[in-house]
């Protein structure tokens, strides 16, 4: 069941304020700057059990380990209306909502239906959730997120 604040007459200015769609650096996820190793040691588990945030309540939307790599990187960065957005892939986003419906208009990842996504907490936009007939995914906005130990 949908939270009550989900408003499902999505509006893009309600939700992704501008200064989310800057070149500024990400420098709030150091797990971008970390490649994890396929052998497992200490520190690589501590990042991968990191969880990632709602920037905006603090609200746990996924983890580190729920990375994943889609046309080769985790990491992509698109126009959006007047600015850019730079997202990272994940397998799995439990504190997203889906609102409104599934579009199979213009994608950012051919092949791939959408989903806007909200936060299951104070419904700000966190991304998108992409769907084919093999696979989905959540692309998830950086500047959306935060940080932090489990």
């Amino acid at each position: 069941m949908l939270p009550e604040k989900v408003n499902m007459d999505f509006n893009r200015n309600e939700y992704i304020p501008t200064e989310y769609l800057s070149h500024d650096e990400i420098d709030h996820l150091p797990y971008l700057k970390k490649e994890l190793s396929i052998f497992e040691d200490k520190d690589d588990e501590k990042m991968r059990d990191k969880v990632l945030t709602c920037a905006d309540c603090g609200h746990p939307v996924t983890t580190v380990s729920e990375k994943i790599k889609v046309r080769g990187r985790h990491d992509h960065e698109f126009r959006y209306y007047d600015g850019n957005v730079q997202l990272g892939c994940f397998r799995n986003a439990q504190g997203c909502v889906g609102v409104q419906r599934i579009s199979n208009g213009y994608s950012w990842f051919r092949g791939y239906a959408w989903q806007i996504q909200v936060c299951g907490n104070c419904s700000t936009q966190l991304g998108w959730k992409y769907i084919s007939e093999e696979d989905s995914f959540y692309g998830l906005v950086f500047k959306m997120l935060r940080e932090v130990d489990p």
